[in-house]
């Protein structure tokens, strides 16, 4: 390996963002800042504004190289003279503290190689043309201060004990980044955050040194391609017992798989496993190892997941003959009383056929299938897996994403460590490990087994915590077969807010976007009053997803998702508890009522909203608590 002369550097930036900036929204205190479309936008105005700071100092910090100085602070003499360093477990101070001039010396040099001033663009993006955070924006600025906190500049260095020419020295210089930004709040008030990020600068004057360094990174990133509990997992690696296969998903869950993330990482066993699979064997860095007692997480993400794919559409009224059978146990009680099924982990058990025949079934195949072949391919594409990962494809994986892993130590001596670049590490889960077979049915696997029953815990869950009970009033209608009232929930059980707080009143205008979308967030329990209970739920149930919305129906009976909705109004009456249709002109129309959980998206068309037959059931009721 050809040594150099001339001195050459690694910068190395690791991150670390306060976490209230990204959990944290200001709390209403009147009627007017319940906002709770303007309290959604803060939380994710924050988390943009968060990502683009984090994504640019990950793509700026990757294994840069420049050329130190020969003289002066960033050279080995001036990080010696302004550095401290251990030997043999003594500490030995600077021989000179850092003065004004070395102080805006490394500034500078975090500036340039940050490049700060594009950050800033970055930023100011976000409020550039026709945006959703316009609201949130004063006359177009958003970035008050990018700086750094100078008095937490630190030097420390280490060199090997040969005096030779080519000796290895290394260093670092630490250091805080700091961001300021502000948006307006629900007062008009303008509310400044900053995002606190410590960095590292490593240099060293060994060429070597640096390619060493650079395949450290590429062996965490391409860890996943050794096959082994790095990043291959099942529910033994998360702590899941057997008989609990079905809870596992709740790491769709943000904050359960935040936290289950956590645990992982920072376990000895990890920290063991990591440096039994990834050994730095190069030649100048020897007997190295990595320290992950203060690891963090900059960032993470699901990188694709299996779900409901295909939506299941039904009329809610089947005329004389009543109503469709998959009503009951979605929206009114749900029991499972049907003959017993053998399940491949769970045994026999009686089961809700209407909920089982709705999983079992070519579509719910097909997802996993499709999740499969994307997961292959994916990882396939971004590099050349060996041909040993085939099986671990075929495994009963669900879910698979990525951590940003920052404050990875590689400790190079008994006396000195350097902190890592942040590194992305992929992690891929399946409930059991065992190959999944699409040509069995879903009680026969231990992926099917598992989404039956966490399914079966989501609906008892959402009936609980909504307060979902058969209804007893009919809408008065022979040609429909005088139908019940399709949801009855009295909010659930308990003291303090429930959806009916927030829909007495109302007049929701389904052609205007925010007005649904505020419907759609009370039933949801996604306002901040509700957010305790949509937790509940989403916990008990072990769910990663609660949507309860409702949507018109054009002309053409079709169902309008996921957009406005021409000239129709829901009421929510003031007498007792009750969610209503409203008036309409132009063409009758309908709505539908859209349920989503973990597995299921399931879909009522409502016959009896529509205005006719003969005018006789406009302001029908929808939903009511009794």
């Amino acid at each position: 390996m050809n040594k150099l002369l001339t001195f050459l550097g690694i910068i190395s930036l690791t991150t670390s963002f306060s976490a209230s900036v990204l959990a944290c929204s200001p709390k209403s205190t009147n009627k007017e800042s319940d906002n709770t479309s303007l309290n959604q936008l803060i939380t994710e105005f924050n988390a943009a504004v968060s990502k683009i700071v984090s994504d640019h100092i990950i793509e700026k910090a990757k294994r840069f190289n420049i050329e130190t100085e020969a003289t002066g602070i960033f050279s080995i003499n001036g990080l010696e003279k302004y550095g401290k360093t251990v030997i043999d477990g003594v500490e030995k101070a600077p021989s000179t503290a850092l003065g004004p001039a070395e102080i805006k010396k490394i500034v500078d040099k975090f500036i340039l190689l940050l490049d700060t001033q594009t950050l800033e663009k970055e930023i100011e993006n976000l409020a550039k043309g026709l945006n959703q955070f316009d609201i949130l924006i004063n006359n177009g600025v958003i970035v008050k201060d990018i700086g750094f906190d100078t008095s937490s500049i630190e030097i420390n260095y280490t060199r090997s004990t040969e005096v030779t020419i080519d000796a290895l020295f290394m260093a670092d210089i630490k250091t805080k980044l700091l961001v300021s930004y502000q948006y307006i709040g629900f007062k008009n008030e303008l509310i400044g955050k900053t995002l606190s990020s410590n960095l590292s600068l490593v240099l060293t004057n060994n060429s070597g040194v640096k390619e060493e360094l650079d395949q450290v990174y590429t062996d965490l990133e391409n860890a996943y391609l050794l096959g082994n509990e790095l990043s291959w997992w099942t529910d033994k690696t998360l702590n899941y017992a057997v008989a609990d296969r079905s809870k596992i998903f709740e790491m769709y869950n943000d904050n359960i798989r935040i936290g289950k993330l956590n645990t992982y990482y920072k376990d000895k066993n990890f920290e063991t496993l990591l440096n039994n699979s990834i050994q730095v064997e190069g030649e100048w860095l020897t007997n190295t190892k990595f320290l992950l007692e203060n690891v963090e997480i900059l960032n993470e993400q699901i990188d694709a997941k299996v779900g409901a794919d295909t939506r299941e559409v039904r009329t809610y009224e089947k005329g004389a003959s009543g109503v469709d059978s998959l009503h009951k146990p979605l929206f009114s009680k749900f029991e499972e009383n049907d003959s017993e099924i053998s399940f491949v982990n769970s045994g026999k058990q009686k089961n809700n056929k209407e909920i089982y025949n709705l999983l079992n079934n070519n579509d719910t195949k097909a997802s996993i299938q499709n999740y499969q072949n994307t997961l292959k391919n994916d990882l396939n594409k971004q590099s050349k897996a060996v041909s040993s990962l085939n099986e671990l494809f075929e495994r009963d994986n669900f879910m698979n994403g990525s951590v940003v892993l920052q404050k990875i130590k590689l400790e190079i001596n008994k006396d000195y460590s350097i902190d890592l670049n942040p590194v992305t590490m992929k992690w891929i889960l399946a409930v059991s490990g065992e190959k999944w077979d699409k040509n069995k049915s879903l009680n026969q696997t231990q992926l099917g087994d598992a989404m039956y029953f966490n399914t079966a815990m989501g609906i008892k869950s959402y009936l609980d915590v909504l307060g979902v009970k058969p209804s007893t009033k009919s809408i008065e209608s022979a040609e429909l077969g005088n139908p019940k009232v399709f949801l009855t929930a009295t909010g659930g059980s308990g003291s303090g807010n429930n959806i009916w707080t927030d829909l007495n009143g109302w007049v929701i205008h389904l052609s205007i976007r925010n007005s649904y979308i505020e419907l759609h967030n009370i039933l949801s329990l996604k306002t901040d009053k509700l957010s305790d209970k949509r937790q509940l739920l989403l916990t008990q149930g072990y769910q990663g997803v609660f949507e309860l919305l409702i949507w018109g129906v054009d002309k053409d009976g079709q169902v309008t998702f996921n957009t406005n909705f021409f000239n129709y109004t829901i009421t929510g009456k003031n007498e007792g508890n009750q969610l209503t249709v409203g008036n309409t002109s132009g063409d009758p129309l309908k709505v539908a009522f859209n349920l989503r959980l973990n597995f299921i998206d399931v879909t009522f068309i409502l016959d009896y909203s529509n205005s006719s037959p003969g005018q006789k059931l406009r302001n029908q009721l929808l939903m009511t608590d009794n």
